[in-house]
Protein backbone atom coordinates (compact mmCIF):
# COMPACT_ATOMS: atom_id res chain seq x y z
CA UNK A 1 0.00 0.00 0.00
CA UNK A 2 3.05 2.22 0.02
CA UNK A 3 2.59 2.59 -3.72
CA UNK A 4 -0.92 3.97 -3.22
CA UNK A 5 0.23 6.35 -0.53
CA UNK A 6 2.97 7.61 -2.84
CA UNK A 7 0.46 7.97 -5.66
CA UNK A 8 -1.83 10.02 -3.43
CA UNK A 9 0.95 12.57 -3.12
CA UNK A 10 2.68 12.40 -6.50
CA UNK A 11 -0.03 11.08 -8.88
CA UNK A 12 2.47 8.74 -10.59
CA UNK A 13 0.02 5.92 -11.44
CA UNK A 14 -2.52 5.81 -14.22
CA UNK A 15 -6.15 5.12 -13.40
CA UNK A 16 -5.79 1.49 -14.56
CA UNK A 17 -2.57 0.92 -12.63
CA UNK A 18 -4.15 2.22 -9.43
CA UNK A 19 -7.23 0.06 -9.92
CA UNK A 20 -5.05 -3.01 -10.53
CA UNK A 21 -3.26 -2.45 -7.23
CA UNK A 22 -6.56 -2.00 -5.41
CA UNK A 23 -7.95 -5.13 -7.08
CA UNK A 24 -4.92 -7.23 -6.12
CA UNK A 25 -5.02 -6.04 -2.52
CA UNK A 26 -8.72 -6.93 -2.32
CA UNK A 27 -8.03 -10.37 -3.78
CA UNK A 28 -5.29 -10.93 -1.19
CA UNK A 29 -7.69 -10.05 1.62
CA UNK A 30 -10.22 -12.54 0.26
CA UNK A 31 -7.55 -15.22 -0.10
CA UNK A 32 -6.36 -14.77 3.48
CA UNK A 33 -9.95 -14.81 4.77
CA UNK A 34 -10.71 -18.06 2.92
CA UNK A 35 -7.47 -19.64 4.14
CA UNK A 36 -8.32 -18.72 7.73
CA UNK A 37 -11.91 -19.91 7.31
CA UNK A 38 -10.71 -23.28 5.97
CA UNK A 39 -8.38 -23.71 8.94
CA UNK A 40 -11.22 -22.77 11.30
CA UNK A 41 -13.63 -25.22 9.66
CA UNK A 42 -10.99 -27.95 9.87
CA UNK A 43 -10.54 -27.31 13.56
CA UNK A 44 -14.31 -27.20 14.18
CA UNK A 45 -14.93 -30.52 12.41
CA UNK A 46 -12.76 -32.23 15.02
CA UNK A 47 -15.01 -30.99 17.86
CA UNK A 48 -18.34 -32.16 19.14
CA UNK A 49 -21.42 -30.15 18.21
CA UNK A 50 -21.58 -28.51 21.63
CA UNK A 51 -17.90 -27.56 21.62
CA UNK A 52 -18.09 -26.19 18.04
CA UNK A 53 -21.10 -23.98 18.79
CA UNK A 54 -19.38 -22.67 21.91
CA UNK A 55 -16.20 -21.92 19.93
CA UNK A 56 -18.10 -20.13 17.14
CA UNK A 57 -19.91 -17.92 19.62
CA UNK A 58 -16.53 -16.69 20.88
CA UNK A 59 -15.25 -15.78 17.40
CA UNK A 60 -15.55 -12.16 16.32
CA UNK A 61 -14.76 -12.26 12.59
CA UNK A 62 -16.83 -15.33 11.77
CA UNK A 63 -20.08 -13.57 10.74
CA UNK A 64 -19.53 -13.83 6.95
CA UNK A 65 -19.36 -17.63 7.25
CA UNK A 66 -21.98 -18.13 9.94
CA UNK A 67 -24.79 -19.23 7.60
CA UNK A 68 -22.51 -21.68 5.81
CA UNK A 69 -21.34 -23.04 9.15
CA UNK A 70 -24.89 -23.49 10.47
CA UNK A 71 -26.22 -25.10 7.28
CA UNK A 72 -23.27 -27.22 6.12
CA UNK A 73 -20.89 -27.89 9.00
CA UNK A 74 -23.11 -28.15 12.11
CA UNK A 75 -25.45 -30.85 10.74
CA UNK A 76 -22.43 -33.08 10.09
CA UNK A 77 -20.80 -32.80 13.51
CA UNK A 78 -21.21 -35.56 16.08
CA UNK A 79 -23.54 -34.68 18.94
Amino acid sequence: MDVLAKDDQEKCLTYNQRNCILFRSGEKKILHFLKDAAATFGRLTKMSLKEAVKEVNLMKDFDPCLDYFKNCILPNLPS
